[in-house]
Parts: C-alpha cells; structure tokens; sequence
C-alpha cells in the first residue's frame, strides 16, 4: 500500500461517520418522528382481516340456528305458509270438504308438496330467522355491520342431502382508519355467504305424510285407525294413534222447483134474514184454502263434517327428534320436538234422507194447511186441538104463536159434528113470556 492509499481510507470512514451524525442532528432537530415500527403496517392489515373474519363466522353460526329454528316453526303449521284449505282448530288443513250449490259434496286438497312451495316456505322462515339474529349483533356498536340482503336463498339438494345455501348481495365493509386525519386509510370488503346442511329432510316427510294422509280421506273411523297403525313408525315418522276423529252432523238447503201456497178465508155456509132488520146474518161460517200464488221449494240434505287433526314426530333412534331453542316465558333454551301438524275434513253426505218444504212469501205452503173443524178456522195440519166454552144464541118458537121470543149467551156443552162442523148441543131453558114450556125448538146456532 502506497502512503496515499493509507490517508485515503481512514478519510472515508471519518467522512461517512460525519455524514451521519450530520443527518441524525437534523432529523432530530426538525422533530421527525417515525409513526411506525417496521412490520406494524402487516400487523394491522391482519387485525382488519381477523376482524372481518367475525361477522362472517358469525353468519355461519346464525344460518345453522335459524334453520333449526324454521324445521320447527315449518313443520307445525304442517309445511305450509298459507290456509287455503282453511283451519282446524289451530291445524292447518291439508284437505277439506264442503257442499257445493246444488249440495252435493266437494273435496279441495291443499297438500304441501304441490309445487315446491314447502321448500320456498322454508327457505323464507329461516331467512327471516337470520336477519333477526343479524340485528341482534348489529345492535352493538362495537361490531362491523353486516347486511341483511340475501336475494340468493334457497333450499338445495347435494350428494342426498338438503342445504340452507345463501350469499349476501352486499360485503361486510371493514377500515383501517387514519389516526391523523380520521379518514379511512385502507378498506376490505367481503360477502358474507354460507351452505348449511339441514338436519331433517322434511321434503322426504312431506312424501310420506301425504301418501298416508290420501288414504284417510272419507274412511270411515275403525279404517283411519287401522291405516295409521300400519304407517306408525315407518320412514322415521311416530305417527299419534289416539288421533281425534270427530264427525258432526250439519243440513245443507238448495231450490229445486216452486209449490203452491195459500191462504184460509172465512166463508158462510148458511144464514137467515134478521125480520127486524131486513139484513141477512150468517148462522153457519165456514172456511175454504185459497190459492195466492207460488213460493219456493227447498231440499234440505243433511251431512256429517268429519274432521281428524294429525300430530307426527321425528324418530331419532329410541326418542324424537328435537332443537334446543330459547323459551321467552321460562327465560331459559330447552329442547323442543319437531312435530308435523296438520289437520284432515271431508263431507259425508246422507241424500237419502233428504226433505223438501215450501217457502212462501205471502200466506202458507197449501200443502201444509187445512181446516181445523173442531175450531171451524184455519190452521196447521195435525195442530193441537183445545177444549173450549161456546156462548149460544138460540132461538125458541112456540107452536102456537108467531112470536119470537129470545134467549141469548145460554151455555151448552160443546161438540163436533162430522159433517157440519161445531153446533151448541144444549136443553132449552124456559120460554120466556109468550112461550110455553116444552115446545121450544132450536132454529139455528152461532159462535158468538
């Protein structure tokens, strides 16, 4: 080594060493300052990640309970959203019968396994059971909010089994924000999204509990009996044997034609002329049916409404099959059973022992009217008949003279001829003056 390669060295190592004393005296005296340890910028990247990794789990968790939760609620409005068919009790009716216009039977079935509908109905309880359980954790402030938008829900089948399948239409937005300025740094967003398999394949169920339901309708009660103990216990199903089966007795009415009515008028059968007066007095009356025109004829047909109400349970080896769910009254998660409900009706008609009768709107059905001799008036067929007292006017002649002599409101025992009618049957009285006794003789009698 030469003697200028020997000052050269040790004046660049004393120049480097100036150097950076230099630069670390003004770093120090401008007050810079570094915010960040090497590697914080990974870590926080991480933490964001980390921290929406929990929304997503979260909704992971939630789907599984919400279709636990909707195998329930499905499952005891007997897999159906609606009431077509109408309710029995609190059951939803898979098949109901009614009598048409004309009455005669008609049978509607409203099964749940027409269409894919109990599949739709699924899918729509578990989502409405998610976003409750979506707005539970959004209501702490402390979490990312999670969207409830799952336009993409739907029950599927794979590999045999049925999945809860949804992906949400919006990401679960999670920052980084800028400790200086507050505005947001970095943003990650990701969609919240999950495939939960469902414990129960009720769309199996629903094959089965309608195949054997089919069978049910218009059995008489020992053949409903005797066709749920043979399916008790098969594909899984603890079918209830000491079902209900109630049967009441119901009339339906329809027109069928027209009939005659009428009404009773009040007729004289014989009189005479009152000398005094010049007048004629009926002695006799009588009544006779006369026609007013038509009404209307109605049959009545009567029927039985039977009505069975249906409980089945989920086997699950020597017990049922049940979720655990939180019980709002008890304040406290118990297991609940998964129960099909649902409820059977149909129409016995009995034509055979239909009637008719006559509706009229002005007077009575002539059929049903006649008259009542015993009372000489009008009334129904077979009404009661009553005794009665009758005041007489009799009138009594005496052989030997042209004058009249009178006796009114004499009492007499009262009787029923055949053929005329009422009539007074009595004793003369005396005569009054101008008669003599024993010569009076009846010349007619009225109902006073």
């Amino acid at each position: 080594m030469d003697k200028k390669g020997s000052i050269l060295v040790p004046l660049t190592i004393a120049f480097a060493i100036f150097t950076l004393i230099a630069l670390l005296v003004l770093v120090f005296a401008k007050g810079a300052q570094f915010d960040k340890h090497l590697g914080d910028r990974q870590l926080e990247l991480f933490n964001i990640y980390q921290s929406g990794e929990k929304p997503l789990y979260f909704v992971d968790e939630a789907a599984a309970k919400s279709a636990d939760k909707a195998l329930l609620e499905v499952a005891a409005n007997g897999l159906k959203a609606s009431t077509d068919c109408g309710m029995y009790d609190t059951f939803r009716l898979w098949a109901m019968g009614s009598m048409d216009g004309s009455c005669s039977p008609v049978q509607k079935s409203c099964y749940p396994d027409d269409g894919d509908s109990h599949r739709k109905y699924f899918a729509y309880v578990s989502r409405q059971n998610l976003y409750g359980y979506i707005d539970d954790y959004n209501s702490n402030p402390d979490n990312y909010a999670i969207p409830k938008d799952y336009a993409d829900f739907e029950l599927v089948e794979s590999s045999g089994k049925l999945q809860l399948v949804g992906t949400a239409n919006a990401p679960v937005v999670v920052s980084l924000v800028d400790v200086k300025t507050g505005n947001p740094a970095v943003e990650y967003g990701m969609k919240p999204s999950f495939r939960q398999d469902v414990d129960i394949d009720f769309v199996a169920d629903a094959q089965n509990l309608v195949a054997t339901s089919e069978q049910l309708i218009k059995k008489a009660e020992g053949d409903a009996r005797s066709i749920i103990e043979a399916a008790d216990n098969l594909n899984g199903l603890d079918w209830d044997e000491g079902f209900s089966y109630k049967k009441e007795q119901y009339s339906c009415t329809h027109d069928v034609g027209s009939c005659s009515c009428c009404v009773i008028e009040e007729t004289c059968e014989s009189g005479e002329v009152d000398p005094e007066t010049g007048e004629f007095v009926c002695t006799k009356k009588g009544s006779s049916i006369v026609p007013v025109g038509d009404g209307t004829l109605y049959e009545s047909v009567p029927y039985y409404l039977v009505d069975i109400p249906m409980s089945v349970k989920v086997l699950d080896g020597g017990s049922h099959r049940s979720f655990y769910v939180y019980d709002g009254a008890a304040k406290k998660v118990v297991p609940k059973e998964v129960e099909y409900r649902f409820g059977l009706d149909w129409v016995e008609a009995h034509p055979e022992d239909s009637s008719t009768f006559c509706s009229c709107g002005n007077g009575s059905p002539c059929s049903g009217l006649k008259i009542d001799e015993k009372k000489g008036d009008a009334g129904d067929a077979g009404g009661e008949e009553k005794e009665a007292s009758y005041a007489c006017t009799i009138t009594c002649t005496d052989d030997s003279s042209s004058d009249f002599c009178t006796s009114t409101n004499l009492d007499g025992k009262y009787e029923v001829d055949d053929e005329t009618g009422i009539s007074c049957s009595y004793t003369c009285p005396s005569c009054p003056d101008g008669c003599s006794d024993g010569s009076c003789k009846e010349s007619g009698g009225t109902i006073n």
